[in-house]
């Protein structure tokens, strides 16, 4: 009776190939994951292809091929999981949240496979799509949920960026632009969408009314009297739709109101150099992919890989950082210091970096003795904070 049990719900919900999976990833039966496996296709083929719901049984069938992938290492499972989890993504009636998710779990597939171009392309896809996620609504610790899921998105786009051979530039506007959204969740800071706004409130209405709306389950059930669950659930897919192409169009006038030419999109690199006037900014950033310092001066925006730098060991071993500020030092190429800006991302964000170098009696061969330290989020914080 279990086996029928399992075979009765509805075929938009996933719930048998979870449960399924579920035993799986506690007992390890491969017969476990080839009935889950089963299931989930059989979900997905009951699942029209712009119901907002196809994300999930995507989902669901492309981490159990995954796991199958990575117990009898068939090609045509990694093709399939691959494929699944790119349809996901695309699911433009779903949640961005949940299109997100899809997206990173995609691109740590192709880096296994040393497909770098294509892991930083979707990575700088699902950071674009950052600005479409709310949380106003949600309870505290949904939102905590969320951000934990989203909150690292930028820094791992940023990593792959440059082991994909794309400039520094590349990898830095990817970490501003994804940082920012996430400050912009987290604390009460000061943000193109809260400038705008400030500047015009009806516009933000809109704005923030479609994003709501976007980024929110769909509703099926809030029917008309003499509508059809059928008929009412066309009309709210053919609704999100129109929703979406309503956040394009009030995106395009947006960034044609003066001064918000750039509203949520990366910034340009002339705007980044023109921050280091006073100094040259420095950005750690650690992933399980690799470590980089992105370095900021007036004329150049450079990386420097941090080889001996490991994501698993930035926590233990901060004294790593010594060495590091020694190399960025050099990579400046300024001797007479007057000040550095040193953002520090993920993990890093609480590392002293004002405290690297040789401190040995009578070196000054530190940061302490050839510049004034100061820390910052972003750049973008930096300009705001220069325009007070």
């Amino acid at each position: 009776h279990g086996e029928d049990a399992l075979a009765t719900p509805p075929l938009d919900h996933p719930d048998r190939a979870v449960d399924i999976y579920w035993n799986y990833s506690r007992i390890g039966d491969l017969g476990d994951l080839q009935k889950a496996i089963k299931h989930a296709e059989d979900a997905l083929a009951g699942t029209p292809p712009d119901h907002p719901h196809r994300v999930i049984m995507c989902t669901s069938l492309a981490t159990s091929s995954q796991s199958r992938f990575l117990q009898l290492k068939s090609p045509e499972d990694f093709k399939k999981c691959l494929s699944l989890y790119h349809e996901a993504f695309q699911c433009c009636t779903s949640p961005p949240r949940r299109r997100i998710r899809a997206a990173r779990r995609a691109a740590t597939l192709l880096y296994s496979a040393r497909m770098f171009p294509e892991s930083s392309s979707i990575l700088e896809d699902a950071v674009n799509l950052m600005p479409y996620v709310d949380l106003r609504f949600l309870t505290r610790d949904d939102q905590q949920h969320i951000l934990s899921q989203i909150s690292g998105l930028a820094s791992h786009a940023s990593s792959m960026a440059l082991q994909a051979g794309r400039e520094a530039y590349h990898g830095l506007k990817l970490l501003e632009l994804g940082r920012g959204i996430i400050m912009g969740f987290s604390i009460d800071a000061r943000s193109e969408a809260s400038d705008l706004k400030t500047d015009h409130p009806l516009v933000f209405d809109q704005f923030n009314s479609l994003r709501v709306e976007i980024d929110s389950e769909l509703d099926g059930t809030n029917c008309a009297s003499d509508e059809t669950p059928e008929l009412c659930q066309t009309r709210a897919i053919s609704r999100r739709y129109e929703a979406v192409n309503e956040m394009e169009q009030i995106l395009k006038h947006i960034r044609s109101l003066p001064g918000y030419d750039g509203f949520l999109l990366p910034p340009p690199r002339d705007a980044l150099m023109k921050m280091a006037t006073n100094g040259p900014i420095v950005v750690f950033n650690s992933t399980f992919y690799r470590s980089d310092a992105i370095i900021v001066t007036t004329s150049a925006i450079t990386s420097l890989e941090l080889t001996e730098l490991s994501y698993a060991d930035t926590v233990s071993r901060m004294n790593q950082l010594a060495s590091s500020g020694a190399m960025i030092r050099d990579a400046v190429h300024e001797n007479n210091l007057k000040r550095i800006w040193w953002i520090g991302v993920g993990q890093l964000s609480m590392a002293p970096f004002h405290a690297a170098g040789d401190h040995s009696p009578g070196s000054t061969r530190n940061t302490i003795s050839r510049a004034i330290s100061t820390y910052i989020p972003t750049i973008k914080a930096l300009s705001y904070a220069r325009q007070k």
